[in-house]
């Protein structure tokens, strides 16, 4: 992701959501070799706690506020 910024690529453009950037985080995470477990619980935070609150939400509205909620 930062590659893709330092080549001048937004990750805010457009209708990108919380979910979207964090699938790709997740994918990251795996594609770096992160073990097994800490993909697990990678995973059961994303899913139990951040996408509930925060998946449908657009990168371009989310503020220091959503995350402190």
């Amino acid at each position: 992701m930062v590659a893709e910024v330092d080549r001048g690529s937004s990750l805010t453009a457009g209708s990108v959501t919380v979910g979207a950037l964090l699938d790709r985080f997740l994918e990251h995470a795996e594609a770096i070799g992160r073990s097994p477990t800490t993909l697990k619980e990678y995973r059961r935070i994303a899913e139990s706690v951040i996408r509930p609150e925060l998946g449908k939400m657009k990168l371009s509205r989310l503020t220091g506020s959503d995350l402190d909620h």
